[in-house]
């Protein structure tokens, strides 16, 4: 018998797996532009389409051209149209020039993944626009410092050089005129020396086209011409102070008591005195060879005060700039509005009053209508029996930059025809606020029918020109924070209410400043704790219509530069939203309390183990009479 065998899986079903095209892959459409600037775009196609295909650029919106910029201080930047299939064919073709510039494309048309060299834009400048150049001379004072150096920015680049026994520089072919092209075209000329690893600024006269009207407003004009006048003169500077006696009104001009007065160069970061002076008379004295950077943020302080009389910073004159010495920016120094140098300072100085005409503690303000009704302010009126007083205006609302900040100066009570009339010397809230502000000068309404009660709960009534003015002492508890402190130089204020948890700083401690806020206190009858700020916080109200305050700020002139650290410690919000650090406290039980107020980082009072994160604030429990 014959038979067949078959084999195991000699005949089996097979399926067939289907075939699936796989997709390109995406490939980035991007390439390199030289010679552009950062202020005048160049604009792009892609294939002829004359709207931008890459959503980083125009992410919620379609259908605008694709213009791209330089990055500041780079000669190469980048460009893309986004994320496209492998295999698509490009080409890119300039649209339209920057003024000024004519760009070209190389390596202008491929296919996107194989291999080809990416696009590259150069721009260059366009031969019918007219090219000037900067020449800087250089003094030599600053040509002998080898370290010496300048440099030239503007929208097209920097451009640095060694000034190292150099009379002068010359940058051909910098500067154009930007007509009606708007932005209008700038030019900076900054120069600094090195000391170390510090870089210090050096003085530059005519180094900029840039101008602010009085408002802060621009009304630079574009150049039409070489700047030649350009002079970078020296690169270490001299603070001055001015000391005068300024008597009060009917009496005479006193002269220098014996022993004199003492002045000191304060470095705002560390509270260090740093240069000291005496005077035996009044005059005009200095501090040389002070160097300008990012740290030259110092206050002119009486380190010693002539004996019976009492001297404080700033003048009518310089009503804005509390006993603030900036050496920030030297080209501040020519311009109308200046928020980062101011070098020359004025001291004025007054007899202490005699006893029966001096003034102490301080008070809230309320204003009073017809009918009796008294509503309080956000306004505190501080006085000391040396004839100084400080003053802090908190306008109502949610803006209050220039309305809102603090006046300083003397104050001259006459109890027989019951005024108190003042004579400022710094006054940083303009046209509100107890003085007003007219060509510079600050110029006070004195109060008038002056009645005064003693304290505790100490109280004055008075008339601010038609308005009714009551002036309480705020709460005071011994042992704790609630109530009035000062610092013995009587150059700042702080005051506490343990029943909403509101603090209030001012201070003319280098720039005037001024803070109110929600400072919360784990315990308010304890005298040694932390306190954390947390703005308008369910726990805190600052009361209905009343906001947070902190001046100096973007807004105010001057501004408030990086590191000054003259603010009530964590008083300012951080701007990236996270908490503020603990602030540590001690209350020293005395005649009167003395307070001890430690800025810390996440609980620490150290930077480094060492360096404290702020100068240590040592205030009084101040009381009135």
């Amino acid at each position: 018998m014959t038979g067949l065998v078959a084999g195991c899986d000699a005949v089996r079903d097979v399926i067939e797996a289907p075939v699936i095209d796989t997709p390109p892959r995406n490939v980035v459409l991007q390439g390199s532009i030289t010679g552009l600037g950062s202020q005048r775009p160049v604009v792009l196609q892609y294939n002829g389409q004359d709207t931008c295909v890459d959503t980083r650029t125009v992410p919620e919106t379609t259908g605008v051209p694709c213009r791209f910029f330089g990055i500041p201080g780079q000669l190469t930047s980048t460009f893309s149209f986004g994320s496209l299939p492998e295999g698509t064919p490009y080409n890119i073709t300039v649209k339209a020039n920057p003024f000024g510039k004519i760009c070209t494309v190389s390596n202008a048309q491929g296919v996107l993944g194989q291999g080809a060299p990416p696009p590259a834009v150069t721009c260059v400048n366009d031969p019918a626009v007219p090219r000037y150049s900067v020449t800087v001379h250089i003094a030599p004072a600053v040509s002998s410092n080898p370290t010496a150096r300048v440099r030239l920015a503007t929208e097209e680049g920097v451009l640095e050089r060694s000034a190292h026994n150099a009379t002068q520089i010359v940058f051909p072919d910098v500067l154009f005129d930007s007509g009606t092209n708007l932005p209008i075209f700038k030019w900076f000329v900054t120069a600094t020396s090195a000391s170390g690893t510090t870089t210090n600024n050096c003085q530059v006269l005519n180094g900029t086209n840039e101008r602010l009207d009085a408002d802060g407003q621009d009304i630079t004009t574009p150049p039409t011409g070489p700047a030649d006048d350009v002079q970078v003169t020296q690169c270490s500077f001299t603070v001055s102070a001015t000391v005068a006696y300024q008597a009060a009104s009917g009496q005479p001009v006193l002269p220098m008591p014996p022993g004199g007065m003492e002045l000191g160069l304060r470095r705002a970061r560390t509270g260090e005195i740093e240069r000291r002076v005496e005077l035996q008379q009044f005059s005009t004295v200095s501090f040389a060879d002070v160097m300008s950077n990012a740290d030259a943020i110092y206050e002119l302080a009486v380190t010693r005060q002539p004996e019976g009389m009492h001297c404080v910073v700033g003048s009518a004159s310089q009503y804005q700039w509390g006993s603030a010495v900036l050496l920030l920016d030297p080209l501040d120094a020519n311009r109308t509005v200046n928020h980062g140098w101011i070098i020359q300072r004025n001291v004025r100085c007054r007899a202490v009053p005699e006893p029966a005409a001096r003034l102490k503690g301080a008070f809230r303000i309320h204003t009073q209508s017809s009918t009796g009704e008294t509503t309080a302010t956000r306004n505190f009126l501080t006085f000391f029996d040396d004839g100084t007083y400080l003053y802090m205006h908190h306008a109502i609302g949610t803006l209050c930059s220039r309305p809102c900040g603090v006046e300083h100066g003397f104050y001259m009570h006459d109890p027989v025809a019951r005024t108190i009339s003042f004579a400022p010397v710094t006054d940083t809230n303009g046209a509100s606020g107890l003085s007003s502000t007219t060509a510079g000068i600050a110029i006070a309404t004195p109060l008038t029918e002056v009645q005064r009660w003693p304290g505790p709960g100490a109280r004055i009534e008075a008339k601010f020109g038609n308005t009714a003015w009551r002036l309480e002492e705020p709460p005071s508890v011994d042992g704790e924070m609630a109530g009035a402190w000062a610092t013995f130089d009587h150059r700042r204020v702080w005051i506490f209410d343990a029943s909403t948890y509101n603090g209030v700083h001012a201070g003319v401690n280098g720039l005037g400043n001024a803070q109110v806020g929600c400072f919360n206190i784990e315990d308010v009858h304890a005298p040694v704790g932390t306190y954390t700020r947390r703005g308008n916080a369910t726990t805190c109200a600052l009361g209905t219509g009343y906001f947070t305050l902190d001046v100096p700020n973007a807004d105010t002139v001057p501004r408030a530069p990086d590191g000054f650290v003259g603010k009530w410690p964590q008083a300012t919000s951080n701007a990236d939203g996270r908490p503020s650090s603990p602030v540590n406290y001690v209350i020293t039980p005395g005649s009167p309390d003395q307070l001890r107020i430690r800025e810390t980082v996440n609980g620490s009072e150290t930077l480094d183990g060492i360096t404290p994160v702020s100068p240590e604030i040592l205030l009084y429990r101040l009381r009135a009479d």
